[in-house]
């Protein structure tokens, strides 16, 4: 999108990323990628019991 908005503003035109229902969509859009990763990440560290949790060390893991 940036390099998008980059053509658009160089060529004196209103760049599509500015506008709110873009911006609308790419926040949902991001939102349910999130939602994804947050729900990925908790089933992984359900089935490994946390011990790849950054900055653990082997004492700290169960």
């Amino acid at each position: 999108m940036t390099a998008i908005n980059a053509v658009h503003t160089g060529a004196k035109m209103v760049a599509p990323g500015r506008a709110e229902t873009i911006r609308q969509l790419r926040s949902i859009a991001r939102a349910d990628r999130l939602a994804r990763v947050e729900e990925r990440v908790a089933q992984v560290e359900e089935v490994d019991g946390g011990a790849h949790t950054p900055g653990a060390t082997p004492e700290q893991s169960p």
